[in-house]
């Protein structure tokens, strides 16, 4: 696939309109559940806001940053067709998986997430497919792997694929970072390499998967084993941030 197959580019035309801005946001993420726009957004003191839809009014923030009891440092927003929740939110940095319901009270789950002695921050991605059933994207000793996990059975993480595979190289974990993200409706995930113009989807129902590559040049500084080399700003990245639905 090379850039041809997408037609010519169609460039936007229109009137800029200028409005007030209600805050600038940063390090952005958003979802929609319902009437509301679930958001991310380090910009003032709560992290997490929600906002009505269609007209945009803020009608609930949430989430201090710090690392005290209820306090949140890195958090990342995941989607849940629960009726009863708004969303979770998984926050890296302390390897803890929060849901908040739809009063918007913010309460810590009795999830297990293993965290490797030595590990200064989690790795995980998370998709949840149904009722306390979840695949997430972590680290994994051949690099980087899915795993299936249901947080109601004891010992029930599962390794289903591996995101090394198909590469014959082996390589570290930090070559293989990227984005992972899923579709609930069609039983589908998604993994996008950050460092590698490809992208690999997989039907959770048969186990196949498939793999989209772009003609693009090697990368040679992925193929180091030693993460400095690969996340040194020379590293060339082709995919930041997605949107699976």
């Amino acid at each position: 696939v090379s850039d041809k197959d997408f037609g010519d580019l169609i460039e936007l035309k229109g009137t800029p309109v200028p409005i007030t801005a209600i805050f600038k946001p940063t390090e952005l993420e958003m979802i929609v559940k319902g009437d509301l726009m679930i958001m991310k957004s380090r910009q003032n003191d709560k992290i997490i806001k929600f906002l009505s839809l269609p007209d945009f009014r803020i009608i609930k923030e949430m989430g201090t940053m710090g690392g005290g009891p209820g306090e949140l440092q890195s958090p990342m927003l995941v989607e849940t067709a629960d009726p009863g929740l708004l969303c979770y939110l998984y926050d890296l940095q302390q390897e803890k998986l929060y849901q908040i319901d739809t009063g918007f009270t913010m309460t810590e789950t009795t999830f297990h997430l293993e965290k490797k002695e030595h590990q200064m921050f989690g790795s995980k991605q998370f998709v949840e497919t149904g009722h306390h059933e979840f695949y997430y994207a972590s680290n994994a000793p051949g690099g980087k792997a899915i795993y299936h996990y249901l947080p109601d059975h004891k010992d029930s993480v599962q390794l289903v694929f591996n995101l090394e595979d198909g590469f014959k190289k082996n390589l570290g974990w930090s070559a293989l970072i990227g984005d992972f993200g899923g579709n609930l409706e069609k039983q589908r995930l998604v993994y996008a390499y950050k460092y590698f113009h490809q992208i690999r989807f997989f039907d959770v129902q048969t186990g196949n998967s498939r793999t989209l590559r772009f003609k693009a040049l090697p990368n040679q500084d992925t193929e180091s084993l030693d993460p400095r080399a690969v996340l040194a700003p020379t590293s060339v990245t082709h995919y930041w941030g997605m949107c699976p639905q």
